[in-house]
């Protein structure tokens, strides 16, 4: 919770959105008492005045980044909520981005067909990691 409160604070306090571009298991960091810390904001980018989105050389680790950022080369909040839906994904399964991208067997996005896949049939049990439950 603390990490989505903190990239949405990036959105909305400050005059210039604020696209954080490098979600992932390694830019996050536990404190004392298990607090969570958003970290490494080398690649963050805020938005140029006026607009709603930035444009830049695609950044971010493979199968995190937004498949729309990945085509055009604009990000914006959109892609930081996608970077964080992939993030629960790895730790709610406890396997790499890259194996879970490996499962695709159609033309939707494998990490949300290989979700869907299981919810469809009631075997979410099947992905989860046993650590977790």
């Amino acid at each position: 919770m603390d990490i989505a409160n903190a990239v949405a604070y990036l959105r909305v306090g400050f005059a210039r959105p604020i696209v954080f571009r490098n979600i992932k298991p390694l830019s996050i960091l536990f404190h004392e008492q298990y607090v969570t810390i958003l970290f490494d904001f080398s690649l963050s980018k805020s938005n140029p005045e006026g607009e709603t989105h930035v444009k830049d050389s695609v950044m971010g680790e493979f199968g995190l980044v937004a498949l729309e950022y990945l085509t055009t080369g604009h990000c914006n909040e959109k892609s930081d909520v996608y970077s964080f839906r992939a993030l629960l994904l790895v730790l709610f399964t406890g396997q790499r981005i890259t194996y879970l991208s490996r499962l695709k067997t159609s033309d939707k996005h494998p990490l949300w067909e290989c979700v869907d896949k299981y919810f469809e049939q009631s075997s979410v049990n099947k992905i989860e990691d046993p650590v977790i439950v």
